[in-house]
């Protein structure tokens, strides 16, 4: 689907996977600049894989991917445009820095060997505020909650004058209040333009979304979050596990 943007993201008939078993089959996507777009589908369908392929961590067997305008594999200058938030239980949160720190990194590809200058410093604070994480700034990072380290995560990457914001899971295994606050810390991000690409269970996330992408290893249907989340075409796309987990969230607004 093409809104008449640039195209940030290109996959083109791409196969890919691990070991002798193709997670990804004949998956082709456009994301282009400025949107906000969806991927779901169940557990072992691929949505973390095609990430991966995405951000140049996995090379496909067949097929071409683009991300700004770079090979994947081989990007450079596109990569200090990216930002990545990963789901909060895949990272190993006990080590001794602070939130400040944290979100220092997502300067480390700007700043290269030389010490952070004023602009560094700057860019960090306004990340911190935007991320509503100034006053846990000196608050060592395995002190938190799991919403305080994903807001962490988003300071990481609003720091780094992102172009790209890529999301796995962002608002998994977290209390309703903060997936609600995280969720319009995300759509402001989208508003000033950045384009974001977000994997997620969550279908209370779906609305939010301007187009949503199902996959269950290829691309079963791509359409606006009211043609997805129509009932029936729940169960018709994308199988049983995420059409009662609809259908229980849909209870849980009555």
């Amino acid at each position: 689907m093409s809104n008449g943007m640039a195209a940030l993201v290109t996959v083109d008939h791409v196969w890919a996977g691990y070991a002798r078993e193709a997670i990804l089959r004949d998956v082709s996507l456009q994301v282009s600049q400025g949107e906000f777009v969806g991927i779901i589908g169940p557990n072992g369908g691929g949505k973390t894989t095609l990430l991966r392929v995405i951000l140049g961590l996995l090379a496909p067997r067949q097929g071409l991917a683009r991300t700004l305008g770079e090979e994947p594999m081989r990007m450079r200058e596109a990569r200090k445009k990216i930002g990545y938030i990963p789901q909060v239980n895949a990272l190993n949160w006990n080590f001794p820095v602070t939130v400040r720190d944290v979100v220092m990194m997502g300067r480390y590809g700007r700043i290269g060997l030389r010490n952070p200058g004023a602009a560094d410093h700057a860019a960090v604070e306004a990340a911190l505020e935007r991320a509503g994480m100034s006053e846990l700034a000196n608050r060592r990072i395995n002190e938190l909650s799991g919403g305080q380290r994903q807001r962490t995560l988003v300071a990481r990457a609003l720091a780094q004058d992102l172009e790209l914001l890529v999301m796995d899971e962002p608002t998994n295994g977290l209390d309703p209040a903060v997936v609600e606050q995280l969720e319009e810390i995300y759509v402001g991000i989208n508003r000033d333009g950045a384009t974001l690409l977000t994997v997620t269970h969550d279908l209370q996330m779906v609305p939010r979304f301007h187009r949503v992408v199902v996959i269950n290893r290829t691309i079963l249907a791509e359409g606006t979050p009211a043609e997805i989340l129509d009932a029936q075409r729940l169960g018709q796309t994308f199988g049983r596990q995420l059409h009662r987990q609809g259908h229980r969230q849909q209870e849980a607004q009555v």
